[in-house]
């Protein structure tokens, strides 16, 4: 069931928003070797999904006409030397 609520946006601007119901399909680590010889490894996990919405209530779009999604996110980074 979608949930309606307030999200700040990028801008800083407050929006009416839906939560979205998602499941992960896949998450893979990057990972990347530096000139030092260490290793680095990313990998971003969301942690909810937001469908913004526009003045009329109806889903809201980049100018690109995208459909404007806020994802919450989490990054989890790991070193090795």
């Amino acid at each position: 069931m979608a949930r309606k609520t307030r999200i700040q946006i990028a801008n800083g601007e407050e929006r009416d928003a839906i939560e979205l119901d998602f499941e992960v399909q896949k998450e893979e680590w990057d990972e990347y070797k530096l000139l030092d010889g260490g290793r680095v490894r990313l990998k971003t996990s969301a942690l909810k999904m937001f469908r913004v919405l526009d003045t009329q209530g109806k889903p809201d779009y980049t100018p690109d006409g995208d459909p404007l999604i806020v994802v919450r996110h989490n990054t989890q980074i790991v070193s090795t030397e």
